[in-house]
């Protein structure tokens, strides 16, 4: 997908938790430099970030079950 639509997506969102007051968590964002840069650039500093790390051969089986799980 491309950075401008996915920050712009993002940036959204965000805008509406904080308009509410409202925490949030953004999950497998930024994915690339550029993303990183535009969260500075929009002023949106993040006060913490969370790194999960998973073997790749989990996580591949974790799917294949979901889609079993979903589509019998």
């Amino acid at each position: 997908m491309d950075d401008e639509i996915v920050i712009n997506l993002v940036k959204t969102e965000i805008d509406k938790c904080e308009e509410q007051h409202q925490s949030w968590l953004v999950a497998g964002f930024p994915r690339t430099k550029v993303q990183a840069l535009s969260l500075q650039r929009l002023k949106v500093i993040p006060d913490k970030f969370i790194h999960l790390s998973i073997r790749q051969s989990h996580s591949i089986q974790k799917k294949k079950q979901k889609i079993h799980d979903e589509y019998p």
